[in-house]
This record gives C-alpha cells, sequence and structure tokens, in this order.
C-alpha cells in the first residue's frame, strides 16, 4: 500500500480513513483550492471539513449572514455593471456605497443629532485617542490592521525582519492567505472581467 508524505501542523496525527466518491467537479474545484492553498489534497479536505463542522456562536452567524448580505450584493452588483468590483471602478465604488447601506440598515446606530457611547472595552483599551473617540477611528483601525494580515499572509516575506508582523501558520493565517489572493494580492490574479 503506497503512503504519501506526512502530515505537518494543525494536519498531524491523522489517522482515521474516509473512502467517499464525489463528483468531478467536486474534485476538480478541491483540485484547484489544494494548489492555490499549497496544501495536499488530503489536508485541504481535511481543512475543509473541519471548517464545516465547527459550531458556530451567535456572534460568529451573525457577521456569517453580514458577510453573505455583502455577497448577495457584490454578485448583484457586478451582474448589472458586467464588470468586477475588483477591477473596474465604477462598479467599486457602487459596491462600497451598497455596503455602507447594508450597514446602515441592519446596524444599530444612534438616535439623529447624538454620539454613541464609547464601549467601555475601548476606553480601557490603550490605543491613540484618534482611534479611540469616535467610531469612524476605531472602524479605521480595525479595517487597516485585517488589511495588514491579509497582505502579509498573501505574500509573507522571504526573509522576514523586525519590522514584519510574525505569520504563524494557523487556520486564520490559512484564510487570511486565501483571501488575499482572492483578492489579487499574489502573482495569480483572476482574469479581469
Amino acid at each position: 500500500m503506497a503512503r504519501g508524505r506526512k502530515s505537518k501542523g494543525e494536519f498531524t496525527g491523522k489517522s482515521a480513513t474516509i473512502t467517499t466518491r464525489v463528483r468531478p467537479d467536486t474534485r476538480a474545484a478541491l483540485e484547484a483550492a489544494k494548489r492555490a492553498s499549497g496544501r495536499s489534497l488530503s489536508n485541504e479536505v481535511e481543512f475543509r471539513l473541519r471548517a464545516s463542522l465547527q459550531k458556530s456562536t451567535q456572534a460568529q452567524r451573525r457577521n456569517q449572514a453580514l458577510a453573505a448580505a455583502i455577497t448577495l450584493v457584490a454578485e448583484a452588483i457586478e451582474r448589472g455593471t458586467g464588470l468586477s468590483w475588483l477591477y473596474d471602478q465604477f462598479t467599486g465604488v457602487a459596491l462600497q456605497h451598497a455596503i455602507g447601506n447594508v450597514g446602515l440598515h441592519f446596524a444599530a446606530t444612534p438616535a439623529q443629532g447624538t454620539a454613541p457611547a464609547i464601549p467601555p472595552a475601548i476606553t480601557a483599551a490603550k490605543m491613540l485617542p484618534e482611534f479611540a473617540k469616535s467610531p469612524e477611528g476605531f472602524g479605521t483601525l480595525i479595517a487597516y490592521q485585517l488589511i495588514t494580515e491579509i497582505v502579509q499572509a498573501a505574500s509573507p516575506p522571504k526573509v522576514p525582519n523586525e519590522w514584519d508582523m510574525p505569520i504563524f501558520f494557523t487556520a486564520r493565517e490559512a484564510v487570511l492567505g486565501d483571501i488575499g489572493r482572492d483578492l489579487g494580492l499574489t502573482p495569480k490574479k483572476e482574469p479581469r472581467r
């Protein structure tokens, strides 16, 4: 019986076997995901199965619902313009406004003319006042932290230096790397449409 290479990292200790049949298009999609992630086919399947089986908290379900709503609005905008929001300026600006309106409709907002109270966790955190005293500042800080993580996970430096954020190859970094790749941050950009 031929044996593959031993799994490393989060995939060590695999010993149970599952034999299953999948449709050719599912296999092709898994092969494409494997190539993009750099994982073996077995580890790609394991990664995706584990992610689908994790129990979601109420906060995760709420945030997944927001992500799904944004996906639907992005798809509708791209269908309407026939272009990708990633490459076309009109489509990109339309998406920015659509996301803002989805957020305005569903997110808690203060009454007209009042400022929202700063949450205690923000007050207690040691951050620069320009980020801590307004929702806009805090949102900007969080957005740019995430952007930095995505960029670094998508193309980690060849030789790390003291200015680089450490990249530990966990499921989060794998997901961030996938996000970066899909947003065109690696040499394998998707074709413009």
